[in-house]
């Protein structure tokens, strides 16, 4: 009877080198990104993408969970629609929320 090893093969711990380009800042690709960040930068780059976006979407772009979004959304300080009881968020009104935020810390500096 042949008794198999139970350890798994050594993997590399080494992070791929990303290519740069001449400026030495590597380009981002649509690829790169997770499937949330790049429906964003689709639907800013072609009006016929996807342009609502959902809570967990939402919460992703601005580093927040989603009881924050929740709880912005019935402040109203990020704009919404419901669809059937789905909430979601428009591309502009995440923009515009995300433009408040500039400007409010812009003031405040």
């Amino acid at each position: 009877m042949k008794i198999r090893s139970k350890t798994a093969p050594k993997q590399s711990t080494e992070m791929p080198v990303p290519d740069v380009g001449a400026s030495g800042v590597r380009a981002v690709q649509v690829g790169d990104l997770n499937p949330w960040q790049a429906a964003l930068k689709r639907s800013r780059e072609d009006p016929t993408a996807r342009r609502l976006l959902r809570v967990r979407e939402v919460a992703f772009v601005i580093a927040s969970g989603r009881p924050k979004v929740y709880s912005l959304i019935r402040r109203g300080e990020i704009r919404s629609v419901r669809i059937d009881g789905m909430i979601r968020v428009s591309v502009g009104a995440l923009d515009e929320f995300i433009a408040c935020l500039e400007a409010e810390a812009a003031a405040a500096a």
